[in-house]
């Protein structure tokens, strides 16, 4: 269907008794189109010249070009509009009272389709801002016939960053401001009411020629193949003066590498993060020319424009953000009385992970929550959080909350044409790099299944390198009879006694910790503990041992080991839980080869690099200089070099540069 968003077909082909996959997106009707418009300030207002822009999209999201008229309710005529940049542009409409607008438009396809503007408001304000080279000019719009001066504030702000607060004297026609005053970037203009309710925002795009002084040199400008590239960078502010910050530098082969022009870190931090929906080549809107300005202005008046509920918050129907602030990582949860269902106060959480080497514990408070802070842990690590009953509770359960993402509506991304050229090259030297590296030829061997039994090695956990004391599965398998209680009393410093005959102690303490497959448990599962199953336990009541387990494991530990490594799912735990929360990646290095000897230099293996640098992370030091070294590949050609990161002072650090490696007869 024309409307439906999942605009995708799955081709299936099996060759060869091989599987082939290949997604295909099935493109929408190319004739169709649809156009937003966007009151300056979030409104029209009636009885006032209101500026009002708008964005033509086909359905695939890229932009179209317009052209149309707008007509009142009456079918008069009233002015004509034609799409500029990317399918942007706007008009001035003096809305009347009583009246509605629309707007009959025609794409370069020859389809006409009719649009509804928004209606005009009787009452409000809206933000209005005149545009020059070096400043801007804001004034506060109202519907004519309404002489009111509310307590009124406008506030602007950068990035969050406040930069002017002031009362609205409604005796000026506008403020005046310096673009020089602001740092480059997504300007807001907030009006307020008295209650600091927001009623009107219009946003400014500031470009100015304040980002860090990068200056890149390297020793030559021509190289030769495997030859070695010394790279310095200078760092400097607007005052020249060395500036320290930290950057990222990637080199790429230009005959398989196209390097993106459109965006980069400053359009990332300066102007999209601000804004909704996708943006197109957001490189054009830096451009230091009256045209791009205008685009510019566009731009913020479209995907920047805000709306807001003025009558809602009147009535005091205010939103509020669904989440808290995370300052940090947290892992939380309740722990609740499994039989009257509420929340239990003061009751030891602890919380551990193999994997992470983390260990912690905590107590609920009133509500029964309980919070781990700075749990970072790398990806696919899991946690185990037990709760631990005090004397005389029953039946305590944990529940850690479930993580929760802010929903994101993401607006069609529009195809791009990838050039074929550049990318059969790709693939060419891909294909002659893997051949180099792996052999022509790659053979699929049948199954084979290996009927021998696994070499059994000793089992540990990661906190201990060695047991105090170990039973293992040769010494298990010669004593069948035993149950579990029978073996662990045999091990040095272990009682079993009480008068069930199945209390544990180690040297005399309280109750150990008990741990079955890494996960900790309740002593009442050695009831079902059968030792046919057990792989090996193990005895920690050493100091430095039960140390890793803090306070849980102060009266030492018991470690059983299943043969199966799954423990026993089928009895029901529910103080203790198992999480695995979203973990940070681990960095991997970049490989670069060193040609630093004549036998490297001479190997008759080709390197074929189409990435022939990357340092995500280089430092500058005190007086604003980093340096760093590469060699290059046997391929002539030329190098991009990017450079791009932030100065402790939050300048954005944006440079490239050139290279070539060319024939040695031409580097000199």
């Amino acid at each position: 269907p024309s409307v439906s968003k999942k605009r995708m077909m799955l081709l299936k082909i099996v060759a060869n008794k091989y599987l082939y996959r290949k997604y295909i997106p099935i493109p929408f009707p190319d004739n169709d189109f649809d156009i937003s418009f966007h009151p300056e300030g979030g409104q029209l207002l009636q009885g006032t010249f209101c500026r009002t822009a708008f964005k033509a999209m086909k359905s695939n999201g890229q932009s179209v070009k317009i052209v149309g008229t707008v007509y009142d309710n009456e079918g008069a005529e009233i002015c004509e509009i034609a799409s500029d940049h990317l399918g942007t542009g706007s008009f001035t409409l003096l809305a009347e009272r009583g009246k509605s607008y629309y707007a009959e438009c025609e794409n370069d396809k020859g389809r006409k389709k009719r649009f509804e503007l928004p209606r005009a408001s009787e009452v409000g304000y809206s933000l209005h801002a005149d545009l020059t080279k070096d400043r801007f000019f804001v004034s506060v719009l109202q519907p004519s016939g309404q002489i009111r001066s509310d307590e009124l504030y406008l506030l602007a702000h950068v990035r969050g960053e406040v930069y002017h607060v002031i009362r609205w004297n409604f005796s000026k026609e506008a403020v005046s401001f310096q673009t020089t005053a602001f740092p480059s970037g997504v300007l807001h203009l907030l009006l307020f009411d008295a209650e600091l309710h927001p009623i009107s925002e219009r946003l400014v795009f500031v470009n100015n020629n304040d980002q860090a002084g990068v200056d890149y040199r390297p020793d030559k400008k021509n190289y030769a193949a495997r030859s070695l590239v010394k790279n310095q960078i200078f760092l400097t502010d607007n005052d020249d003066e060395p500036l320290v910050g930290s950057f990222s530098v990637s080199v790429t082969d230009d005959k398989e590498v196209i390097t993106d022009t459109t965006s980069n870190i400053r359009t990332d931090l300066l102007l999209t993060s601000d804004l909704r929906g996708h943006i197109s080549d957001p490189a054009y809107y830096f451009r230091d020319d009256a045209v791009s300005r205008g685009t510019a202005d566009l731009l913020m008046l479209t995907q920047g424009w805000r709306r807001y509920d003025i009558s809602a918050m009147a009535r005091g129907h205010l939103s509020h953000p669904s989440m808290p602030l995370e300052a940090g990582s947290e892992l939380s949860g309740t722990v609740k009385s499994m039989l009257v269902n509420k929340p239990v106060e003061d009751v030891e959480v602890t919380i551990m992970s193999w994997k992470g080497d983390y260990v912690n514990n905590t107590r609920t408070d009133k509500e029964g929550r309980y919070y781990f802070q700075d749990c970072e842990s790398p990806d696919s690590t899991m946690f185990i959080v037990h709760a631990i009953p005090k004397k005389g509770m029953k039946r305590l359960g944990v529940f850690p909350d479930e993580e929760a993402y802010p929903r994101r509506t993401l607006m069609p991304v529009p195809v791009e044409e990838v050039n074929k050229d550049i990318f059969v090259k790709y693939v060419d030297k891909a294909e002659q790099k893997y051949t180099y590296e792996n052999g022509i030829r790659v053979v699929h061997m049948q199954e084979v299944t290996i009927n021998a039994d696994r070499k059994k090695t000793g089992l540990r956990l990661p906190f201990y390198y060695t047991a105090d004391h170990s039973i293992t599965e040769g010494k298990l398998e010669r004593s069948p009879d035993m149950n579990i209680y029978h073996l662990l009393s045999a091990f040095p410093g272990v009682t079993v006694g009480g008068i069930d005959g199945k209390q544990i102690k180690i040297r005399g303490g309280s109750e150990p910790l008990l741990l079955v497959d890494n996960v900790p448990m309740d002593l009442d599962i050695l009831y079902v503990i059968d030792t046919k199953d057990v792989a090996q336990i193990d005895i920690l009541n050493s100091a430095s041992n039960m140390a890793m387990f803090g306070s849980r494991g102060a009266n030492g530990v018991i470690v059983i080991f299943t043969k199966t490594g799954k423990g026993y799912p089928d009895h029901k735990i529910f103080h203790i839980k198992e999480i695995m929360p979203l973990g940070y990646q681990l960095p991997l290095e970049f490989y670069v080869p060193k040609y630093d000897t004549p036998e490297k230099k001479e190997n008759p293996m080709p390197d074929l690099r189409t990435t022939i640098y990357w340092q995500p992370d280089v430092k500058t030091d005190s007086l604003g200089t980093a340096s760093f070294d590469f060699y290059t590949a046997d391929t002539e050609t030329s190098y991009s070099v990017i450079i791009e990161g932030v100065a402790d002072d939050g300048k954005i650090i944006r440079k490239e540069g050139k290279l070539y490696r060319r024939d040695e007869r031409f580097v000199k």
